[in-house]
């Protein structure tokens, strides 16, 4: 998804961290919007196990919230 950087908190407003099978970080970046529709937090998941350290657990909380992470539950 391409846009302008003052766009990023409206296009990807979700922040996650992929996890590997021992807990530890792999992967943090921004998604779209989780709790709209959850496959925009199964896409870096996918990414995640096929490309990094195979990927087995997603967190996730909107940017900038003081929330804590939430585990993703399709």
């Amino acid at each position: 998804m391409r846009g302008k950087q003052e766009e990023g908190d409206t296009l990807l407003p979700m922040e996650f961290q992929l996890f590997d099978a021992r807990g530890n970080v792999c992967f943090e970046g921004r998604c779209g919007d989780i709790d709209e529709d959850w496959w925009h937090g199964f896409e870096p998941l996918i990414f995640g196990w096929n490309t990094h350290a195979r990927c087995r657990r997603l967190t996730y909380c909107r940017a900038g919230s003081a929330k804590p992470w939430r585990p993703l539950r399709p």
